[in-house]
C-alpha cells in the first residue's frame, strides 16, 4: 500500500478537495476517492514521491521562470502568434 494526495473537483458547487488516502496504485486511490465523493467530476493521485518532486521543483524555480512557464502554458493561439504583445 502506498500513500497518495488525490485532488478532485466538484463542480457543482465548485470546490476543490485534497485527500490524502492510502491504495495499491493511483488509479485505485482516485476510484476510492470517487467513491466516497460521488459528486467530484474529477481527479488525480500524485504519490509522495510525485508530491515532494512538484513541492522541490516549486522551491528552487526562479519566480521570474515560474511566470515565464505559466504564460507560456496558458497563452491564446493570438498571443502564441505574437499579436497581443
Amino acid at each position: 500500500m502506498k500513500k497518495y494526495l488525490v485532488v478532485s473537483y466538484d463542480d457543482d458547487q465548485q470546490q476543490w478537495f485534497w485527500d490524502c488516502v492510502v491504495a495499491k496504485t493511483a488509479e485505485d486511490a482516485v476510484a476510492h476517492v470517487c467513491e466516497r465523493r460521488p459528486y467530484v467530476i474529477a481527479a488525480d493521485a500524485a504519490s509522495v514521491s510525485q508530491v515532494q518532486v512538484i513541492a522541490r521543483d516549486l522551491k528552487n524555480r526562479p519566480i521570474a521562470r515560474i511566470i515565464q512557464q505559466f504564460d507560456r502554458d496558458t497563452a491564446t493561439p493570438e498571443e502564441e502568434k505574437g499579436g497581443n504583445e
